[in-house]
């Protein structure tokens, strides 16, 4: 097993996420193994290796892992190129943990004037939000543009430079989250938190905020994420009334009921999601700034996934049906709906349903099959046996880079 520590997807790292996923302290798991809680501590910390394959049998059953994913992990496979240790975003996680002051990215393609590089990160963001390549093309181009946001801001650090540097680093973070570098994007959210005071932009301290917020509840800090949530109030009201302190508002009261359900506290979590959808209301349609969409639409997606984390695969399945995507709804919302529909459909057993949304899917962006891990994991659950979709099965485990498992 990698134990550099920059790899993401170690067997540590998704033991540690699936754990907190499910709600489950390291005694019970460690317990229901056989083994200790000091034992499991260092296996996700990477200084523990899963020594049997009794061991990792018990452990994928007590967390709802396929066994072959942490034995793969246990020999130290390359990975599907979906984790910041693949070559597709090494020159990223090289802007982002390396200095300017050392020219660690290159540059040359971009005029390091503030006009220039943000022409450039517009067009990443609208190829991250629009184009069916959204992970390649933003991949190549991003890196640069970081590092050029570094540069600018290390030699005139005045508040136009602060600005375009934190809109870069809002972008690296759901690019991050996207890929799995979940460690990379905290990274780059809680930089974009200590920039954010200096842009003199209310609402880009409040989308700074949920943007850290994202982060926390990605890496399992769904405490940290909730207390994020609830310092949100002031924030949003030094934001003067607009559609932009709408978004922002809604998208935080969306955060929390994500973080309140994955801490299983579904009382909660519905009262925060009544709260979103009577902003929802308020605004009438899905909007967007820079880094943050909040709507009826994207509230709906909460809603489906997590049902299906609540073992309603039935109830995320209405509500997907009842979801209205509008023609010029965003490449990568449509995709995630359908991702989200197909993992409900996986866990309810209906494997027609999960491969018709997977294809869906990847007809929205093919990439999303190989990055998105809601795709691979519903992707996992579909059995070996229906013959209706054999074929399809075999083209989208191909798109996401993983091998089919063999029928019994």
């Amino acid at each position: 097993m990698d134990q550099s520590g920059t790899r993401q997807f170690t067997v540590g790292r998704l033991v540690k996420m699936r754990r907190a996923e499910k709600g489950l302290s390291r005694r019970v798991v460690a317990g229901l193994v056989g083994r200790s809680e000091e034992w499991l501590r260092l296996v996700e910390s990477g200084r523990c290796r899963l020594d049997s394959v009794e061991v990792i049998l018990a452990l994928s059953e007590v967390l709802g892992f396929d066994h072959n994913i942490l034995i793969e992990r246990r020999a130290g496979a390359s990975g599907d190129g979906n984790t910041m240790g693949g070559e597709v975003a090494r020159k990223l996680r090289q802007a982002i943990l390396g200095h300017p002051r050392f020219r660690v990215q290159d540059t040359s393609a971009l005029s390091l004037d503030l006009l220039s590089v943000a022409t450039e990160l517009a067009s990443c963001r609208r190829a991250w939000h629009e184009s069916p390549r959204r992970y390649t093309t933003v991949l190549e181009k991003l890196p640069a543009v970081v590092s050029a946001s570094r540069l600018l801001y290390l030699h005139v650090n005045d508040s136009a430079n602060a600005s375009l540097q934190v809109s870069a680093y809002h972008l690296a973070r759901e690019v991050c989250t996207g890929i799995g570098a979940d460690d990379l994007a905290w990274i780059v959210a809680d930089r974009a938190m200590e920039l954010a005071g200096l842009a003199d932009s209310p609402i880009e301290v409040a989308t700074a905020a949920w943007h850290f917020g994202c982060s926390l509840l990605h890496i399992g800090e769904t405490g940290l994420c909730l207390e994020c949530v609830a310092s949100s109030a002031t924030l949003v009201d030094a934001v003067p009334n607009s559609v932009d302190r709408t978004i922002v508002s809604g998208a935080f009261h969306l955060l929390g009921a994500r973080a309140s359900a994955a801490e299983h506290d579904l009382a909660d979590a519905e009262r925060r999601l009544a709260g979103a959808k009577r902003i929802a209301d308020e605004l009438g349609r899905d909007g967007r700034i820079p880094g943050v969409t909040f709507g009826q639409t994207e509230i709906d997606i909460a809603c489906m996934e997590i049902s299906t984390g609540s073992d309603d695969a039935d109830g995320a399945v209405k509500i997907g049906a009842e979801t209205e995507l509008t023609p010029d709804y965003p490449v990568e919302g449509r995709a995630r709906y359908y991702i989200a529909m197909a993992e409900a459909f996986a866990t309810g057993g209906d494997d027609v349903g999960a491969v018709f949304s997977l294809t869906k899917a990847a007809a929205a962006c093919p990439e999303e099959l190989r990055f998105n891990r809601a795709a691979h994991r519903a992707l996992q659950r579909i059995g070996c046996g229906n013959q209706l979709v054999a074929h399809e099965v075999t083209r989208l485990f191909a798109l996401a880079g993983l091998e089919r498992p063999r029928s019994p």
